[in-house]
C-alpha cells in the first residue's frame, strides 16, 4: 500500500510536469477589461505594443478569455495566449515590468494595471500561493516563476531555491532562533 501511494504521487508529479511543459509557450494577461465583441488577439497585440514589442497575428496561435467561477466577475477574466514562438513569449514575459504601467490605450489610464504571468497548472498555482505565504512568514524577499518552475530567494545575495513541492520549501524554513543569531 505504501509503495502504491508513492507511485501515485510520482505519477501525479509527472503528469503535472508534462502539463506545465505543454504551457511553455503560454502567458496569462490579467487586468484587461472585457468588451463586447472584443478580439483577444488584438488585445494581446495592443499590450505587446505598450511593452515596445512588435507582435503580429501570425505570432499568436490562439488567445481567449479564461472562464471564471460563477461567483466571480467575468468582466475581468484573464486572457490566455499561446504564442507561435517561445522567443516571443519570453520577450513578452521579460518585459512584463513595463506592463504595470501599461494600459491597452491611453484612455484606460483609470483602469486596473495589466499583469503578465506564466500560465501555471492548477497544482503549480496552488504551490505558488503556498510559496507566497511561506515567503511572508519566513522573511524571503523574492518569488517568481521561470518556465513554470517556482523560484525563491531570501535576499539579493542568497542562493536561488527551486520549489517543486512543500518539502523543497520546508528545507529552507528559518527558525526564529536562527534569525536572532
Amino acid at each position: 500500500m505504501k509503495q502504491m501511494k508513492k507511485d501515485i504521487e510520482k505519477n501525479k508529479n509527472e503528469i503535472n510536469a508534462l502539463e506545465q511543459y505543454s504551457r511553455r509557450d503560454c502567458l496569462e494577461i490579467k487586468g484587461v477589461p472585457h468588451n463586447n465583441n472584443e478580439c483577444t488577439d488584438e488585445i494581446v497585440i495592443a499590450v505587446a505594443k505598450r511593452l515596445d514589442i512588435t507582435l503580429k497575428k501570425e505570432n499568436i496561435c490562439v488567445s481567449h478569455r479564461l472562464s471564471q467561477k460563477k461567483d466571480q466577475n467575468t468582466s475581468s477574466a484573464p486572457i490566455i495566449v499561446k504564442f507561435a514562438s517561445r522567443k516571443i513569449k519570453d520577450e513578452m514575459f521579460n518585459n512584463r515590468s513595463k506592463s504595470f504601467k501599461a494600459r491597452v490605450s491611453e484612455a484606460d489610464a483609470h483602469k486596473p494595471r495589466i499583469y503578465i504571468n506564466e500560465s501555471l497548472t492548477k497544482a503549480n498555482k496552488k504551490m505558488f500561493y503556498q510559496c507566497l505565504q511561506f515567503k511572508r512568514q519566513n522573511g524571503f524577499k523574492f518569488i517568481w516563476t521561470r518556465n513554470g518552475t517556482i523560484l525563491m530567494k531570501k535576499n539579493e545575495t542568497s542562493a536561488t531555491i527551486a520549489v517543486h513541492n512543500t518539502a523543497d520549501m520546508m528545507k529552507h524554513k528559518i527558525s526564529p532562533s536562527a534569525e536572532m543569531s
